[in-house]
């Protein structure tokens, strides 16, 4: 059994008339086509000290 139908497509509004690409990259979590720049957040990074206390405390039970 098959169907096939014949629709037309309306053009999608935008509600903003601006649109940006976006650069996925390593260095940088983001940059847009406007030049906005998103870091990474290093979130291992701010707790390694915290996680390596942690680790020794659990290391001494």
């Amino acid at each position: 059994m098959s169907f096939q139908v014949e629709q037309e497509t309306l053009e999608p509004i935008h509600p903003s008339g601006s649109m940006v690409g976006l650069d996925a990259g390593i260095a940088k979590l983001a940059t847009l086509s406007d030049g906005t720049v998103f870091e990474p957040v290093n979130s291992f990074k701010t707790n390694q000290t915290k996680l390596a206390r942690l680790q020794r405390q659990l290391s001494k039970r």
